[in-house]
């Protein structure tokens, strides 16, 4: 394989991560938005307190999902556009710069993955309450459970991405 195969080679599978990340942070934003909507449902079409309890959790949650996930479409579109470029014009920056961006993203979605975990739990402990924390227990379950998982898949792409450019970083260290 000439260099030039490999080089587009890896930037393909660069551009295809990128893709995934995009799509990933449209189906995120999406579920902050459905979330924000049935908080709304919860709050004004229910009016009971366990209802209205539920909207809380949900409305904050679906509203950080919402933004999250359009930071994280722009941030993916603006890094799908300058990589084609960046890899070509100065492939030493994806060792300075990339790979440990990608490494402190998987670092940051364990985090994540603990605040999650410690959500679903304080949603358990409030569903053994009355009324709206009983509600706020139940919207802090749900929404704890979803990001769990939304942040557990996070981890794995993450781990995908950190293996790729450590790849590239190979290439063109002549490893």
């Amino acid at each position: 394989m000439t260099t030039a195969e490999a080089q587009r080679v890896l930037l393909e599978s660069l551009l295809r991560v990128a893709d995934e990340e995009r799509a990933w942070a449209v189906a995120s934003a999406g579920l902050g938005a459905l979330a924000v909507l049935l908080a709304l449902g919860c709050w004004l079409v229910w009016p009971r307190p366990l209802a209205q309890g539920a909207a809380v959790p949900l409305a904050i949650l679906g509203a950080i999902f919402l933004v999250a996930g359009g930071a994280d479409f722009v941030s993916s579109a603006r890094e799908r556009q300058a990589l084609p470029e960046r890899l070509r014009e100065a492939p030493h920056l994806v060792a300075a710069e990339a790979l440990p961006r990608a490494r402190a993203a998987v670092d940051a979605r364990g985090a994540l993955r603990v605040a999650d975990g410690l959500l679903v739990l304080l949603g358990l402990a409030l569903l053994t309450r009355k009324g709206k924390l009983r509600g706020a227990g139940l919207g802090a379950l749900v929404m704890g459970a979803v990001a769990l998982g939304l942040d557990s898949q996070a981890v794995t792409r993450h781990l995908e991405r950190v293996a790729l450019l450590e790849q590239v970083v190979a290439r063109y260290e002549g490893r």
